[in-house]
């Protein structure tokens, strides 16, 4: 008879499942993260009420690349949301994107910054701050392209979405085709009008450039506890994929990657990156004709 010796070892090594070693991996990361935190908290370095987030930015079928993404947390902290943190987020597409990718954020703050608050005007102030933002960069990127230095076709342009969160609001901005939509319990959520031949819940206005307006699409939109993530993205993205098919896929990612536990969420940005990450491949296995570039912003609370 023969005796086979270490069966019990094989099994239990059979049990340690790609599942439980990505588990594994997940808790070390955030372990990792939260040292890192701690450690730079101390030095006064990080603040920890950033939201977490997840980008990717892809060529795609085309030649070249002329999508930028742009984060900043704690922009900065204007009087008028009370001195506290101001978060910056922007997809730009199109020949004078870099420079947007540059100077928008930098503008944005010098708006918000100098803004006082009289009354209970703030709402208004907001757009005026945003408003003025989108025409200084429009006004640069003309002088720029109508210069020596670099003598392209102007009516190129860059579109531009940007979102400028705090933590109670979640104000959007749009030039052009790019788009943003919030994902509330798995469902898209309208922020402004959309053009013809747009999806359901993104914003639509015209892009930067000589030839169309820079007014941008302006939208307020209260957080609630419902709210799960904002969903930014370039034209690649929105031209294959609807908002609702968008939001439903990073629904079932964050569901799957997320924690209920609130602080350990916040250390680790897994489930965005993922999310971004699924998006931009879902818009190449459908055939996406230009770059695609994704930015996944975690609003749970």
């Amino acid at each position: 008879m023969n005796r086979v010796y270490g069966s019990r070892k094989h099994s239990e090594e059979g049990e340690d499942t790609a599942v439980k070693c990505r588990e594994r991996r997940r808790r070390r990361m955030a372990m990792r993260r939260m040292a890192v935190k701690r450690e730079a908290g101390n030095q006064g370095i990080v603040n920890l009420e950033a939201p977490v987030y997840g980008t990717v930015s892809v060529v795609g079928r085309q030649r070249e690349m002329v999508d930028e993404v742009s984060v900043q947390t704690n922009l900065c902290r204007p009087e008028i949301n009370g001195f506290q943190p101001v978060h910056f987020f922007g997809v730009f597409d199109g020949h004078v994107s870099a420079l947007c990718k540059e100077l928008m954020h930098v503008i944005m703050k010098e708006e918000m910054m100098r803004v006082k608050v009289v009354g209970d005007g703030g709402g208004e102030m907001w757009r005026l701050a945003v408003n003025r933002s989108f025409h200084r960069m429009d006004e640069m990127a003309v002088k720029l392209c109508s210069s020596d230095i670099c003598r392209c076709n102007t009516q190129l342009g860059s579109t531009a979405v940007v979102s400028v969160m705090t933590k109670e609001y979640m104000l959007v901005a749009k030039c052009g085709n790019s788009g943003a939509v919030i994902c509330r319990e798995g469902r898209p959520v309208d922020l402004t009008a959309d053009d013809e031949g747009s999806c359901g819940g993104r914003i639509m206005s015209r892009p930067i450039g000589f030839w169309a307006t820079s007014e941008p699409d302006i939208s307020v939109t209260k957080r609630e506890s419902r709210d799960e993530c904002l969903i930014l993205g370039s034209n690649g993205l929105w031209d294959v994929v609807s908002s609702d098919a968008a939001s439903k896929t990073v629904h079932q990612c964050l569901g799957e990657n997320g924690n209920s536990n609130v602080e350990l969420r916040i250390d680790t940005d897994v489930g965005t990156k993922l999310a971004a990450t699924l998006l931009a491949r879902l818009a190449l296995g459908r055939r996406s004709a230009d770059n695609i570039s994704v930015i996944v912003v975690d609003l749970r609370r």
